[in-house]
């Protein structure tokens, strides 16, 4: 743990209390001497590192320079991984088998392994390689995906960061997260917070902004075969039209994901497009722009979903995404202050499921264009939960954050459901609870 000084040492004591309760130990660093050893994290490094096990992995947030400085002490070391990760807790607690070899930020991190890239993931291989199971195909728009499973936005960076554990060409698609005309750094620490049955987030937005995202993050999703959408976000409509014109001939991209929901900016944000005519009046200006998919992400916290699910209909999206976060606070008593860095975040995760499936009913009902459900989905039974009332794809976030290869395992677990139910294509399944596929229904009823 290190910082400038004493007085910048926010969070140390939770960070320390994490620790303590996860059988580790805590080494503390700031440049000016004025708590723990003299210097900073890398010095600490240097001193700490060889008395620890190969493989050495390495876990790391805070502020880019410091970030940077980790990443080339790995290379230079040798170690396994690089991880930027939001909080303590996730960063160190979950070290389940699959996960030794995490997240990274860019290649190089993993000095002396393979680079990135499909053919260098683990080899397990989906049946639908074999060509045996349902027909999971799914229609939005002009765009076919081989199957209804997609990463959220935000939750999977920007795919290339999980290669090595997960083929993104063998998902539905992978969602960026969000880009935005100009770079954000996002909210203040702390942003990640624990809950019951889920977490909260307060990231901001931060992206590395359009011009980066052009240069560097689009060419090493389309060399891994990924089917990409592009989540946009802008504070009005022109900024959205300016980011969709500047995408629409990049090649690779089959899709623009509309950001018209994120509860954690000033400007924008949930709030600024929760009115129904602002959504039909953008999605008209947006839908000349490109002839890709076009699917509008929408906020659980209105009055009426369906209303907002209308207008996007109406304005011409291809589809919709029920639903973003649920806006939530989290209190810390010992500080009475809240446990993120702004008042409330967005809360995902199982506690949200229950939530989510009723706002993504309600969207399902109300409009033709296919739904696309998120919140929660953790299995794949959660999955064909949303595709039963309604939704013709899913979403998997926070799943991602305990269990890397999460929407790998949701895809798998739901390809076996349905064949053991008999069932042959995923369309005889989709609505058999909202009442859009009786002959779903009975089928249902017989294999139950």
């Amino acid at each position: 743990f290190g910082a400038r000084d004493r007085a910048r040492l926010v969070g140390l004591e939770r960070a320390r209390e994490q620790l303590d309760a996860m059988g580790g130990r805590l080494r503390l660093a700031t440049d000016d001497g004025s708590a723990g050893e003299p210097g900073d994290v890398v010095g600490l490094l240097d001193r700490t590192a060889p008395g620890f096990p190969a493989p050495l992995v390495i876990h790391a947030c805070g502020p880019h320079a410091m970030l940077a400085a980790v990443a080339r002490w790995a290379e230079r070391h040798g170690a396994a991984a690089h991880v930027a990760m939001e909080s303590v807790r996730y960063a160190l607690a979950h070290r389940q088998p699959r996960v030794r070899d995490v997240l990274h930020r860019g290649a190089g991190l993993r000095s002396g392994r393979p680079r990135l890239g499909a053919h260098r993931v683990s080899g397990r291989h989906s049946s639908e390689e074999a060509g045996v199971g349902p027909d999971l195909t799914v229609r939005i728009g002009p765009a076919t995906l081989r199957n209804p499973v997609l990463t959220a936005s935000g939750t999977f960076g920007y795919g290339d960061e999980y290669a090595h554990v997960v083929d993104p060409a063998l998902l539905g698609a992978v969602i960026t997260k969000t880009v935005t005309l100009e770079s954000r750094a996002g909210n203040p620490p702390q942003r990640i917070a624990e809950t019951a049955g889920g977490m909260l987030n307060s990231i901001g937005l931060e992206n590395v902004g359009l011009e980066r995202f052009r240069r560097e993050k689009l060419p090493r999703l389309r060399a891994l075969g990924a089917f990409v959408i592009a989540s946009i976000g802008g504070e009005t409509p022109a900024e959205l039209e300016r980011l969709l014109d500047a995408l629409e001939g990049e090649p690779g991209v089959e899709g623009f994901g509309i950001n018209f929901s994120c509860p954690n900016v000033a400007r924008g944000g949930a709030r600024y497009w929760a009115v129904a005519r602002r959504l039909e009046g953008t999605l008209a200006r947006l839908r000349p722009l490109t002839r890709r998919a076009l699917i509008a992400k929408l906020s659980p916290d209105v009055t009426s979903i369906a209303d907002l699910a209308k207008a996007c209909e109406q304005g011409g999206a291809d589809a919709l995404t029920a639903v973003n976060t649920f806006v939530g606070l989290a209190v810390d008593l010992e500080r009475m202050e809240s446990r993120l860095g702004r008042a409330t975040g967005g809360l995902s995760g199982p506690a949200i499921k229950p939530l989510a499936l009723a706002r993504c009913h309600e969207a399902a009902a109300a409009v033709r264009i296919p739904v696309i459900g998120s919140g929660g989905v953790m299995t794949g039974r959660d999955a064909l939960e949303f595709i039963a009332v309604g939704a013709a794809a899913v979403q998997v976030g926070t799943a991602t954050f305990v269990r890397p290869r999460a929407a790998l395992e949701v895809l798998e677990e739901m390809r076996a459901l349905l064949a053991a139910r008999g069932i042959r294509a995923l369309e005889e399944w989709r609505g058999c609870l909202a009442g859009a596929g009786d002959g779903a229904a009975a089928r249902v009823e017989g294999h139950a």
